[in-house]
């Protein structure tokens, strides 16, 4: 934690932890010192807290943001190619897209190439993006299908041999949703 953070949290952390004998050892219940009723006293942690009258309904909440905004970036696509071209794009700094066309993906080639891995691709940023993202039942499995892209993956896009951009447009055309 950054130490200008430090203080504050701790100061918040006492407090709560000078509250939990008022939430614990209290006769009445925990609506009643949290939440504001019709009556006109004031609830004794009102607040200092926030009490949430229905949480399924703030999950799915959540949820149907993250969905929103999951389905936003993908297009609505959620097959390999897709999630992959929309991953490969995010690890190399470019526009996130679920469609390349040719010359698209010979360029983010090139750039792999010249800049190489962790400067011009970074896989993790794509794996950052998954855990952000991605919808929660989902993460594990997308995280899944692009560690294994990229562990295939890898040696072709980093080469430097003489064929090694078409053996990396190849392997993009096959695993991507590259457009001829």
């Amino acid at each position: 934690m950054p130490d200008d953070f430090k203080a504050v949290v701790e100061a918040v952390r006492q407090s709560v932890v000078a509250d939990v004998p008022k939430i614990l050892d209290n006769p009445l219940p925990a609506r009643a010192l949290f939440a504001k009723d019709d009556d006109d006293q004031t609830p004794p942690l009102f607040g200092r807290y926030f009490w949430v009258e229905d949480i399924a309904s703030e999950v799915d909440h959540h949820d149907r943001s993250i969905s929103k905004a999951w389905d936003k970036a993908t297009g609505g696509n959620s097959d390999d190619g897709s999630l992959l071209t929309l991953f490969l794009c995010v690890a190399a700094g470019a526009t996130p897209k679920t469609l390349l066309s040719e010359k698209g993906a010979a360029s983010l080639i090139r750039k792999i190439q010249k800049t190489g891995f962790n400067q011009g691709f970074n896989p993790d940023l794509a794996r950052q993006y998954i855990l952000n993202n991605a919808p929660a039942q989902h993460q594990d499995d997308y995280a899944q299908l692009w560690m294994d892209f990229v562990d295939e993956a890898q040696h072709t896009l980093q080469s430097d041999s003489v064929y090694a951009h078409e053996d990396a447009l190849a392997l993009l055309r096959r695993e991507c949703n590259v457009k001829l």
